[in-house]
């Protein structure tokens, strides 16, 4: 932070840092809390050798520094593992949902605003219907000018929601949030509120956060390779464990992670003890150092090339090398299009992968063979 041009000299970050710390531990969130802590609670007048920031300089130092705020986090855990309090082994993964400053009102999804436009095309014409009637010698509850501003508040409403769904169509986003517009609608134990989905991950013998990660996803599906690199890149190790519910499941992200030197343990639906996961098949000859090696671009050579690693020995097995063909069928054949749902399914366990635009239907393909590696 930089001494202003005029007026007097900012305030030292580290005072503010102590500040946001001291809110931390105490579960005081808001920045005009804080700013009258500055002035009634003693403790922050020793702390902060009686100066007191206003709310705007507390808010503002939070919304320029969030960079900065997170490598301290990264120095703290640091300054631990130097007293050997982090195991650097084994990490549980799981997510906690967290408020945002928007209200469920001005979140939207398609459907919600599907629904909005057509409830707003029913006002629009029953005030249409009746200032057509108005001349009538019935008594109405309302005035002209009053039928006339209410249907104009209705057409001025429904631009807007047309223009937030055109939004939503151009884009891949499924909701739209007005006031934080990185905020989604998502479950909780309180039911459903508009906010963020943090992963924390716990370091297993110190019961520390070891890292975290903030994503508006409603779920940890496909969240551990993001989470577990980042905390096995503070620990500096080669091959980092893991263990997550089976909100977690996704073969595609544990492939990911295997080949990223990460060990995922997560919790099947099925309740299974064992899962399968597949990697594209490369030939190549794989020398005795690769195999022993626990650098990632090693390990997903090993994998790619059907070997197991020595890290892995124990924790994969029964590695099959075996050939997946996929047929495909495009709309524009005319026989897909005149095909009903049944006869869709028939043809997509013959092995073709079958899609109807028109009607939005997948049907995967039925795969003749497949590339599997067993976790045990």
């Amino acid at each position: 932070m930089s001494p202003s041009i005029q007026g007097t000299p900012d305030y030292d970050p580290r005072d503010l840092l102590k500040l946001y710390i001291y809110g931390y531990f105490y579960q005081i969130r808001s920045s005009r809390k804080l700013a009258r802590e500055c002035k009634c609670n003693v403790e922050v007048m020793w702390l902060l050798g009686k100066l007191y920031p206003d709310f705007r300089t507390i808010s503002d130092y939070r919304k320029d520094n969030k960079g900065s705020i997170t490598k301290v986090f990264k120095e703290f855990n640091k300054f631990y593992m130097g007293l050997k309090l982090f195991s650097k082994s084994y990490i549980s993964i799981d997510g906690s949902k967290f408020k945002a400053v928007n209200v469920k009102d001005n979140n939207f999804t398609l459907n919600k605003l599907d629904d909005r436009i057509r409830r707003l095309d029913e006002h629009i014409s029953l005030y249409m219907e009746e200032l057509d009637a108005f001349d009538r010698k019935e008594e109405r509850k309302l005035s002209k000018d009053e039928l006339q501003h209410k249907l104009e508040v209705c057409k001025e409403r429904k631009e807007r929601y047309e223009e937030y769904r055109n939004t939503l169509e151009e884009s891949d986003e499924k909701q739209i949030s007005l006031t934080d517009p990185d905020a989604r609608l998502m479950k909780s134990n309180e039911g459903f509120c508009v906010g963020y989905n943090v992963q924390r991950a716990v370091d297993a013998d110190s019961n520390m956060i070891a890292g975290f990660q903030i994503t508006n996803n409603p779920t940890g599906h496909g969240q551990i390779t993001s989470v577990a690199i980042e905390v096995k890149n503070d620990y500096d190790v080669e091959i980092l464990e893991i263990t997550a519910d089976k909100g977690y499941e996704c073969p595609e992200d544990h492939t990911e992670a295997l080949a990223s030197g990460i060990i995922p343990n997560v919790i099947q639906r099925d309740g299974c003890c064992r899962e399968f996961v597949e990697f594209e098949y490369l030939a190549s000859e794989i020398t005795d150092e690769q195999k022993s090696s626990k650098k990632p671009v090693d390990l997903k050579a090993c994998l790619q090339a059907g070997v197991i690693p020595d890290a892995y020995k124990g924790i994969l097995t029964d590695a099959e090398k075996t050939e997946i063909r996929r047929r495909m069928i495009l709309t524009s054949d005319s026989d897909i299009l005149r095909m009903n749902p049944d006869e869709m399914r028939k043809k997509a366990l013959e092995g073709f992968f079958v899609r109807d635009a028109e009607r939005n239907q997948v049907l995967p393909t039925r795969r003749n063979s497949s590339t599997e590696i067993r976790q045990a």
